[in-house]
């Protein structure tokens, strides 16, 4: 009699474990937290992400989760024209105009010469940790 009550509790119980212990980010979860790395919060007039898919993923141990994902940087407006609203933007200060500079060759560095509507596929591995509120993309 008692094996049989031990039996049911544990057919109750295991169900609720083994669902405490999958609490992976789902594939929503991971593409807002990418998003909000590649764009900051809010609307970008730049670029926009597309395609976003989670491909993997694997516990590295009980706070980190490492998840491969695929998807696309589309470029809304050319560096051409970036690069003449950062300069419009920065005005007269030395230091916003050096800001702008480099975040401009490092566009041109990383893919070129793009013009609106270009895409651009990526597939990477981004490592996630578990924190109080939730899961954030760990600074490597």
């Amino acid at each position: 009699m008692n094996i049989e009550r031990y039996l049911r509790l544990a057919f109750l119980v295991l169900p609720l474990l083994l669902v405490a212990c999958s609490n992976v980010p789902g594939e929503a979860e991971v593409a807002e937290l990418v998003r909000n790395r590649l764009l900051g919060e809010g609307d970008n007039a730049y670029l926009s992400v597309e395609n976003f898919e989670k491909l993997n993923g694997y516990e590295k141990d009980a706070n980190h989760y490492v998840v491969q994902v695929r998807y696309q940087l589309v470029f809304h407006k050319s560096l051409d024209e970036i690069s003449a609203e950062l300069e419009a933007q920065s005005g007269d200060s030395i230091l916003d105009q050096m800001s702008a500079g480099l975040g401009l060759m490092a566009l041109r560095i990383r893919y070129g010469d793009f013009k609106a509507g270009d895409r651009f596929p990526v597939e990477e591995d981004v490592t996630l940790i578990r924190t109080e509120k939730g899961w954030r993309i760990l600074d490597e």
